[in-house]
């Protein structure tokens, strides 16, 4: 079902962003690309999300079509430890399924939020741990319409970092290497991550995670407390005053109001500290660029 001037703060974690002029929810990776073949064919500006947690789209919304990805078949083969997954699996939903089934290595990403898509274009971290580390491979979509698996080599993996978001081709299924693991022992893993996801990040209150990168030798949150920003405020837009690099939706926010309390934070930062800080969080214009990145 195509639907028309679709409000994108439903699809969003942050819960704001104006209407896309069009959306769809693709149910397979089939599905899916189906839908990038026919927008690229009728030349409609379309942008591909999975989870929106790491996503916040203008207040204007977009103009063209947005693809919500929710492609979720996984493949687990326990005896030579490589599990294929669709982008569109929800990551704890991946994790709950390896640990039971014995394979380890993700359990650390339990409470992740998002897609498998995302994390993989963002290699999304938990501590030192990186996602891509465990990916052997991709199955991509490339500019030409053409499906093809590519070497986890080809991806040039680093912090918060894959150049698929350079070559913005899509990636439609993931396969990873895990090793054996012991499901009782994964599930504790998991449940402690969870746990200290819970003590230590405002999970209650719509966010979209840490707004900033780590610099390579600080931490974020603990110079944006240092600077004193816990609690600040700009319209709708908080500052947790549980997790300094957490801005969360405290009351009706809109997209403009976190950017603004993140421009404020990034000045505040270079002021005092001399260190900038690059906003790890996506926020698009009404045509998909990126703001201030």
């Amino acid at each position: 079902m195509r639907l028309k001037n679709e409000p994108l703060s439903r699809y969003t974690y942050m819960k704001v962003g104006g209407p896309a002029d069009e959306l769809i929810i693709a149910t397979t990776t089939n599905e899916l690309v189906d839908a990038i073949v026919a927008a690229r064919s009728n030349e409609q500006r379309y942008m591909v999300i999975g989870g929106g947690s790491n996503t916040l789209f203008s207040d204007s919304g977009f103009r063209g079509l947005i693809i919500v990805n929710r492609a979720n078949h996984i493949s687990i083969d326990t005896k030579t430890g490589l599990v294929v997954a669709d982008t569109g699996v929800i990551v704890n939903a991946l994790v709950n399924q390896l640990n039971q089934s014995g394979l380890g290595g993700l359990a650390e990403f339990f409470g992740l939020p998002g897609t498998i898509g995302g994390a993989v274009y963002n290699n999304s971290h938990y501590g030192k741990k990186l996602i891509g580390d465990y990916v052997t491979r991709v199955e991509i979509l490339d500019g030409a319409d053409m499906r093809q698996w590519v070497d986890r080599n080809t991806l040039s993996f680093a912090y918060d970092y894959s150049n698929l978001q350079k070559t913005h081709d899509t990636v439609l299924r993931v396969e990873f290497k895990l090793e054996p693991g012991d499901p009782i022992e994964l599930q504790k893993i998991a449940a402690d991550t969870m746990e200290k996801r819970r003590t230590g990040q405002p999970l209650t209150v719509p966010s979209s995670g840490c707004m900033f990168q780590n610099p390579s030798d600080a931490s974020a949150g603990a110079l944006i407390d240092q600077a004193g920003f816990k609690g600040c405020r700009v319209g709708g837009a908080m500052v947790s005053d549980k997790h300094a690099n957490f801005i969360v939706n405290a009351e009706n926010a809109t997209t403009q109001d976190i950017i603004d309390l993140s421009n404020k934070i990034i000045t505040g930062i270079q002021k005092k500290f001399n260190r900038t800080l690059k906003r790890e969080v996506f926020i698009l214009n009404e045509v998909g660029e990126r703001v201030n990145s």
